[in-house]
């Protein structure tokens, strides 16, 4: 499932066809290892081989250009045992011996292109989903699910929905969701898939419209304090605590700057989602009573004066100020002690920092009177189109994609937090660093807003770059924002 941002980096984030997209490359190749993956000409097969060299020539061309993109080394990615069933590595069972007497039919899964692990995860997934219509001996009809990973994913789902017919199940964020529910674009979700007692409050109620589920939930992150404990130790301070406020996290990040030794305290991407978990800490929030956009308030003015004091009494930097795309790779070299960040940048550091010792905390809490606990939460989840031709075939598919054993291989290998409150615990005993994590679903601000809201974070991104250089005061951009929300 943007980050976003998912965030959109979960991007499923905003970006999340976990596939390569690549149809006229895969064209060019296929039609020239065709006889030799097959055997036969095209026009003279069966339609069992067709089933069977559709199958081999699909993965054979997926892997050439993993194979090619990757360096020639394709990635090892451990899964647990009980997958070797689930995804279909057992031996394939005798198919009908009548196989001209079935019909096959196509269902289409749109998702975001992402790491070169996750596509191939979520494309043996469905390999096995594929293979399990191939072991009933009885089945009157075949059924071929085929995936679509899509680069610049928001834009692409927006374009197949126009298409008619549009995918049968696609991949949504929690960002994404509100657009899409409110243009009647999103089939509810059968009970039999997702009932309400299998989701956290907080994630079903981002995905729910009239009662109904519009799209089930694969998995979650949230944000918290990833620290180094290697900068803690070198300057010998005290790595963060749970009790930690405000004035603890400025002040260790004060010490923990020292910039003759290129050592620095904190780096934050200086955006609304970095900002919220501020403002819901000091105990305000987004929207009135009314449901207007109400971020001038006493609350808010805290809430940003607080965040921008933190780079303009230089204990906080930015991620470009480090010559990085987002917090995370600055992160990564070693010389900050702390960051803001969700679930996806532990897979990184393990990536990128190898070596490097790290600890998750949770985020501080706000100051008297309220000393809230917060954090914002990204959700994706799988939807069926309104207008999909086969909903029943997508809905299975989806049950498939969201149960126990694909959820804990999904949230194993991405290190978010699955879905499904009945995997939780288990999860978290295989993962116990990611704690901070999980415990911030229960005090977290879903990441989703009205349509209309764009307008606001687009300027509120411009206006807080002006407050975070000192022409514009930071009342002004809280005024501002409240003022674009009306229009």
């Amino acid at each position: 499932m943007h980050g976003h941002t998912f965030p959109e980096a979960v991007r499923f984030r905003e970006g999340r066809a976990w596939g390569i997209n690549s149809r006229a490359l895969a064209g060019s190749v296929t039609r020239r290892v065709d006889t030799i993956f097959c055997g036969t000409p095209a026009g003279s097969r069966t339609r069992l081989e067709r089933v069977f060299c559709w199958a081999n020539l699909r993965w054979a061309v997926l892997f050439t250009l993993v194979f090619f993109l990757a360096g020639c080394s394709l990635p090892q990615i451990d899964l647990p045992p009980a997958l070797d069933r689930l995804l279909g590595r057992e031996e394939v069972a005798a198919v009908a011996d009548d196989p001209m007497a079935a019909t096959t039919s196509t269902l289409r899964l749109l998702a975001p292109q992402s790491t070169t692990g996750e596509n191939v995860l979520l494309l043996d997934l469905v390999n096995g989903y594929n293979r399990s219509f191939l072991q009933k001996p009885d089945a009157a009809d075949t059924l071929t699910v085929t995936v679509e990973l899509a680069p610049r994913y928001t834009q692409a789902l927006n374009n197949r929905l126009l298409d008619s017919p549009p995918p049968d199940v696609v991949a949504v964020d929690s960002f994404s969701f509100p657009a899409l529910a409110a243009a009647g674009k999103l089939a509810p979700i059968p009970s039999s898939v997702m009932a309400a007692q299998d989701l956290h409050p907080k994630l079903r109620a981002a995905f729910e419209v009239d009662g109904d589920l519009l799209c089930a939930q694969v998995e979650a992150s949230t944000l918290a304090l990833v620290y180094n404990k290697a900068v803690f130790d070198a300057l010998d301070q005290p790595y963060p605590q749970a009790d930690w406020t405000w004035d603890d996290l400025q002040a260790a990040a004060k010490v923990l700057t020292v910039v003759d030794s290129s050592y620095y305290g904190l780096v934050i991407n200086p955006d609304f989602s970095r900002w919220l978990p501020f403002l819901r800490q000091a105990g305000g929030s987004v929207f009135g009573p009314d449901g207007g956009v109400a971020l001038e308030t006493e609350p808010g003015s805290a809430a940003l004066t607080y965040f921008v004091s933190l780079f303009q009494n230089g204990v906080a930097y930015t991620p470009v100020e480090f010559g990085a795309a987002w917090s995370g790779e600055a992160f990564a070299t070693g010389r900050i002690a702390m960051t803001i960040e969700g679930n996806w940048l532990i897979p990184y550091l393990r990536s990128a920092a190898p070596e490097m010792s790290f600890g998750v905390a949770d985020l501080p809490a706000g100051p008297p009177p309220t000393g809230a606990e917060a954090t914002v939460g990204f959700a994706n989840c799988y939807a069926i189109p309104a207008d999909s031709l086969h909903p029943d075939e997508a809905a299975a598919l989806i049950a498939y994609l969201t149960g126990s054993e694909a959820m804990n291989a999904w949230t194993d290998l991405r290190l978010t937090l699955p879905a499904r409150t009945g995997l939780q615990s288990d999860w978290l005993g295989r993962h116990p660093l990611m704690a901070p994590f999980l415990a911030g679903l229960d005090r977290a601000t879903v990441w989703q807003f009205p349509t209309s809201f764009q307008t606001v974070l687009d300027n509120f991104q411009v206006d807080l770059q002006d407050v975070l250089s000192g022409s514009m005061l930071a009342d002004v951009l809280l005024n501002r924002a409240d003022a674009f929300g009306k229009q």
